[in-house]
């Protein structure tokens, strides 16, 4: 994670407007997340640290979908994600289901790939593009790269 902090913070990118991303502090259980919506509203991903786990970074991506307990969800979910125009490395995560809703569920602890594309986010010079299955969002990169140092900082 340090290392991820190294590169995102030699690489900071201003983005005007309005902030897209806020932070949001889980005290009690020493958790830290960056959130945002997608650009329809529906859609919200976080990306969170712990103290418990210092090293190691994760997103949830909250579909709005109401989770089916008689759907046969894909076993591994790959997330490919494109920042500044680029393709980023394929991270892959978990469907799961959180009060009722389809998530998807992705950390360092499964695959390490995803601090990579999370750096490419934290730098993005253009709408940040998540996609999976026949899913497509698309997040604004504004004031990512700050609420990122805020979250890092604050699990170290």
């Amino acid at each position: 994670m340090s290392a991820l902090l190294g590169v995102m913070m030699s690489s900071i990118v201003v983005h005007p407007v309005q902030a897209a991303w806020f932070t949001e502090d889980y005290l009690d259980f020493g958790e830290f997340s960056a959130v945002t919506d997608d650009e329809q509203g529906k859609v919200e991903m976080h990306i969170s640290c712990s103290l418990h786990y210092p090293d190691h970074v994760g997103i949830t991506i909250f579909t709005g979908e109401t989770y089916d307990p008689e759907t046969s969800y894909a076993d591994e979910v790959p997330i490919s994600v494109i920042a500044s125009d680029q393709q980023q490395p394929v991270a892959y995560g978990t469907f799961e289901e959180r009060n009722g809703e389809l998530v998807v569920v992705s950390d360092t602890f499964r695959d390490d790939i995803l601090a990579l594309v999370i750096g490419a986010m934290a730098t993005s010079t253009s709408t940040i593009a998540v996609q999976f299955f026949t899913r497509d969002y698309r997040f604004s990169p504004d004031d990512l790269d700050t609420a990122l140092v805020y979250l890092f900082e604050s699990c170290t």
